[in-house]
């Protein structure tokens, strides 16, 4: 269902004074006919109408935002108190070409921002409004899609207050990660599903900050490709893949990432891959996970005294998970309580279920 702001509007200016809250499930046009949608209105709608909306806290969209339509609705209500901004999508999007002369008071006392969608036009929006917010005072930021400067300008402006980042998917190298777990120190839970290899994030000789981490899901492993200091990968095309294939190199990578990990004592929840992580295996990409082996550094990870959910993909090197893994954790883990291993033998879930039952498979 489509709604045009002409519609729209006049709704919101009746209960504008009392509302706090407001979801919005339609997308949102200008115009409502295709005769209209080609002869776009010489002026942004925001010039004409202003109305104040001094309560609202919340304002989610959870349609798209079509032409222009975002910088309107949020011009048109004249927030000052606006703390949560949710947008699922954003279509032919103008607010980086205009954006409404009211934005940073409309954002002035924003700590969440959420666009959900993949679409290009995203990247922009979100530097509009990371550009209108104060520094450091966003907590809590999900994005569909990032690229390389969204993630320099997210970092520079807002590492010292971040405590929540979820990340989809990233245009760019993959160093930003790396420069988030440098830098964020107040991080509590991230959330970052694009592709990291863990020499991008360990090369560095820059130390985690992030030591307030309780929940860390990522997507991270070894690559077929070879990365620069910068993360960024040198091979050109999926034909011209070079293949790290020292195992002395590769476990030595992980070890190292191992020790960085065993820094965050506050984890509850370490997710290391995704269902696209599966979809690579499967399919025979060449992604190489880590090995979670005694031998490659699990025993740096003995101070997670309070992890209780562990998911990771048992990878295809030589030596996997074991009996001798899992007596570990067992030693050093007593808050366990879900472990979800793909591709983990028959023989290590038999052993599970008789010795520590108390964990879920």
């Amino acid at each position: 269902m489509a709604a045009t702001l002409q519609e729209l509007l006049p709704i919101l200016d009746a209960c504008s004074t009392s509302l706090e809250y407001l979801d919005l499930r339609s997308n949102l046009r200008r115009r409502k006919t295709d005769t209209d949608e080609q002869n776009p209105p010489s002026q942004p709608l925001h010039q004409a109408t202003t109305t104040t909306s001094p309560r609202l806290k919340h304002l989610g969209i959870h349609g798209a935002c079509y032409d222009g339509t975002l910088g309107d609705i949020l011009s048109h209500l004249a927030i000052h108190s606006l703390e949560s901004l949710l947008v699922n999508d954003i279509i032919d999007n103008q607010l980086s070409v205009q954006a409404p002369p009211t934005l940073r008071d409309t954002l002035s006392r924003l700590t969440e921002l959420e666009i959900k969608g993949l679409q290009p036009s995203h990247a922009s929006a979100f530097l509009v409004l990371l550009g209108a917010t104060p520094p450091h005072q966003l907590r809590k930021v999900r994005l569909g899609t990032m690229d390389t400067e969204c993630a320099a300008m997210l970092i520079q402006q807002q590492y010292q207050s971040l405590e929540s980042l979820v990340v989809n998917f990233l245009r760019g190298h993959t160093g930003a990660l790396a420069d988030i777990l440098a830098t964020c120190s107040k991080l509590k839970h991230l959330d970052f599903e694009p592709f990291a290899d863990i020499r991008t994030l360990v090369d560095s000789q820059r130390p985690w900050v992030c030591t307030e981490l309780e929940v860390f899901e990522g997507y991270f492993g070894l690559s077929p490709y070879e990365y620069d200091d910068a993360g960024r990968s040198r091979h050109k095309d999926e034909d011209e893949k070079v293949t790290v294939s020292d195992p002395v190199t590769l476990y030595q990578a992980e070890s190292r990432f191992m020790q960085r990990l065993g820094q965050l004592t506050k984890l509850r929840r370490l997710v290391q891959g995704h269902d696209t992580m599966r979809y690579l295996f499967d399919n025979d990409m060449g992604f190489n996970n880590m090995a979670w082996t005694l031998s490659s550094g699990l025993t740096h990870l003995a101070d997670l005294v309070n992890l209780q959910w562990l998911e990771f993909v048992d990878g295809d090197l030589p030596t996997g998970i074991g009996i001798p893994e899992l007596l570990f954790m067992k030693q050093h883990w007593h808050s366990l309580q879900e472990l979800a291993c793909y591709n983990m033998d028959i023989i290590e879930v038999e052993w599970l279920a008789a010795e520590w039952p108390q964990v879920k498979v």
